[in-house]
């Protein structure tokens, strides 16, 4: 009762309308570079990759690419797919000392996504983390 009182105090000025146009525009993946400087102690690299949402003939792929990259910290165990077990964690973490964490990602919407990598280095070896 009390949200009801306060959307009618607040919203009745609005005018009524018996139709909705939804907003329906493409994302179109651009792509970019972008670097910003902070006092942070490690560099942060993302590398990302069109991967067309949840709407996309490829959708099931890039999910299954994310689980099996996986990924994780200089300690992170865990089952598939988290921690030791993980492609980017035995072929990029063990492999790498100087590499602080590694891990896949993906964000997906209804009309574009984004799938990658995330990786932290000191700043001396970012150029070898994205090279990795």
């Amino acid at each position: 009762a009390e949200l009801v009182a306060l959307a009618e105090k607040y919203f009745a000025d609005l005018p009524a309308s018996s139709t909705a146009t939804p907003i329906s525009t493409v994302s179109e993946y651009v792509g970019g570079d972008r670097r910003i400087t902070t006092e942070s102690p490690l560099t942060h690299v993302a590398l990302a990759f069109d991967a067309q949402g949840w709407k996309g003939d490829n959708v099931l792929e890039f999910c299954a690419l994310h689980t099996l990259l996986g990924g994780g910290g200089s300690f992170s165990p865990g089952g598939p797919g988290k921690g030791m077990y993980s492609r980017l964690y035995r072929n990029v973490l063990n492999k790498n000392g100087w590499v602080d964490s590694c891990t896949a990602f993906d964000s997906m919407y209804s009309d574009g996504g984004l799938m990658g990598i995330y990786g932290t280095s000191l700043p001396e070896n970012a150029g070898n983390l994205v090279d990795v």
